[in-house]
């Protein structure tokens, strides 16, 4: 279990299957219940094969990573071919934490052609930017910029771009949405969210203000990695004045997970809040 804790506690936080293969049905709560056991600290090898095989099955990235390291961690007859395998397919998407962790297992190889693979396979985790493997190649005394990574092309946007919209219509806001409190002061604002009776600040630091007569606009953009690779979130926090202490407030958040096959419908997704925001201190 030595190598699958190492592999599992070098992720910052917490993706399918081969082009060709078509993605099942995936109920989200079981990969949920994947990704729980595998954040855990004292997460073992049966935790992870029990909570991952049915996600893993069903073609997630991040659970078949999940998996796969519970396998080669259990290391019974077997398991060590086994993981390699739905490593293999993890990695096969494009998962970071697959290349990584795969390139990493086929390193200990004696085999010269499983080593260059490895190699192969590290510097593409670290060409992705996954934390992990950069720090790996760091911790070698190599920078990133010295392997010859090509640029990303999908960093670009030069160029038109046309869409052709529809309107989306947003149902009236109902019982039990999400409590938000804004806090400006000296032209920046702090941003909490109700968890339970307390209020919980997000994304401190993170949230840029500008401000056109009765209109307010706050918003945040931000980046990280998890089990299923990076992940690019933006928040817009709008409050439109409709009296000295009462606003008009719609929240929206958008998640882009680029690692994640387009057929996983949590690939992107954008949440719409709305109601009353109301002045307590003028």
């Amino acid at each position: 279990m030595r190598l699958a804790c190492a592999l599992l506690l070098s992720i910052a936080a917490v993706p399918l299957c081969t082009a060709d293969e078509v993605v099942k049905t995936v109920d989200l709560a079981k990969y949920q219940e994947c990704v729980t056991s595998a954040t855990k600290e004292d997460s073992v090898a049966a935790d992870l094969i029990k909570a991952c095989r049915l996600p893993a099955e069903a073609g997630v990235p991040g659970a078949q990573y999940a998996f796969g390291i519970g396998l080669i961690g259990r290391n019974e007859v077997g398991d060590r071919t086994s993981g390699i395998e739905w490593l293999e397919k993890a990695a096969a998407s494009g998962n970071p934490a697959a290349t990584f962790a795969l390139g990493s297992v086929l390193l200990q190889e004696e085999s010269p052609a499983s080593v260059e693979r490895g190699r192969v396979l590290f510097r593409q985790a670290v060409c992705t930017g996954y934390p992990p493997a950069v720090s790996a190649l760091a911790q070698g005394g190599v920078a990133r910029d010295k392997i010859g990574c090509l640029p990303a092309t999908d960093e670009d946007f030069t160029g038109e771009w046309v869409a052709d919209l529809k309107w989306v219509k947003i149902e009236p806001v109902g019982e039990g949405g999400p409590q938000m409190k804004l806090s400006f002061a000296n032209d920046s604002v702090q941003v909490f969210m109700k968890s339970d009776s307390d209020w919980v600040e997000v994304k401190s630091g993170k949230f840029r203000v500008t401000q056109l007569e009765q209109s307010i606009n706050v918003s945040s953009m931000d980046t990280g990695w998890d089990f299923d690779g990076k992940w690019i979130e933006s928040w817009t926090i709008q409050l439109l004045r409709t009296a000295a202490n009462e606003a008009s407030l719609t929240f929206l958040r958008t998640v882009n997970n680029p690692h994640i096959p387009p057929a996983l419908s949590w690939r992107t997704f954008s949440t719409v809040a709305e109601g009353k925001a109301l002045r307590r201190t003028p």
